[in-house]
């Protein structure tokens, strides 16, 4: 097999994987009491829905990306996505 053929075979696999885990919920951080929901109440949300991956919602190097719905400090309806990187885990909370 030429390196070219090997070469496409692994990127082919690895796309598989992370639509897998991204798929299965692996990356992204689910739930009300998650590491995203705490995140979000620290900047003043009240999150009410906290799961599901975002395939756009965050840059290349966010690793995790977690959807999200709530109430803002000023009682309005928020909504986006809490992006983690994977190897510093910084995270940031990116609006609709």
């Amino acid at each position: 097999m030429n390196s070219k053929k090997m070469t496409i075979g692994v990127a082919t696999g690895l796309f598989a994987c992370f639509v897998g885990a991204a798929a299965s919920g692996l990356l992204s951080d689910e739930g009300l009491d998650s590491s995203a929901a705490k995140v979000l109440k620290d900047v003043g949300v009240t999150p009410s829905e906290v799961g599901g991956y975002s395939w756009t919602g965050c840059g290349q190097f966010n690793f995790f990306s977690t959807k999200f719905k709530g109430v803002n400090d000023q009682g309005r309806d928020v909504s986006g996505v809490v992006c983690e990187t994977l190897f510093t885990g910084h995270k940031s909370v990116r609006f609709d």
